[in-house]
C-alpha cells in the first residue's frame, strides 16, 4: 500500500485548489503544520498518538508531498500492528490531512 500512494499523483484541479487553500492561509515563505485526522484516532477506548506522521514547519512547496507521507502513514507496521492487537478492522482508507500555517509563539499569543 506505501508503494502505491508513492506512485499517486494528485490531479491538477485537487493539487490546485490545495494550493489556493494554502496561498490563503499564509505567505510565499509561510510554513506550515501537515498532520494527520483519522476518524478512530483518538476515541474513548483507543488512542493512535504518535502513530500516524505529521510534519511540522513545511515549507509550501512541499505540502502536497508531506500530504501523501501523511496517507502513507496510515499503513505503516506500526499503525496495522495496533488496529490488529485492538481488534480493530484494517480498513483501507487513508487518513484525512489538514494542514495550518506556523506562526512564531509571539503571534499566537
Amino acid at each position: 500500500m506505501e508503494t502505491l500512494i508513492d506512485s499517486i499523483e494528485l490531479k491538477p484541479e485537487v493539487s490546485g485548489k490545495i494550493m489556493q487553500a494554502l496561498n490563503k492561509l499564509g505567505p510565499d515563505n509561510a510554513m506550515f503544520a501537515v498532520r494527520s485526522s483519522a476518524i478512530d484516532e483518538d476515541d474513548s477506548q483507543f488512542s493512535f498518538a504518535g502513530q500516524l506522521d505529521s510534519y511540522l514547519f513545511v515549507p509550501k512547496e512541499d505540502v502536497l508531498e508531506k500530504v501523501k507521507q501523511v496517507w502513507k502513514s496510515g499503513f505503516n507496521e506500526r499503525v496495522l500492528s495496533y488496529r490488529k492487537e485492538a481488534g480493530l478492522d484494517i480498513d483501507l482508507k487513508a487518513p484525512a490531512v489538514r494542514s495550518e500555517e506556523h506562526t512564531s509563539e509571539l503571534q499566537s499569543h
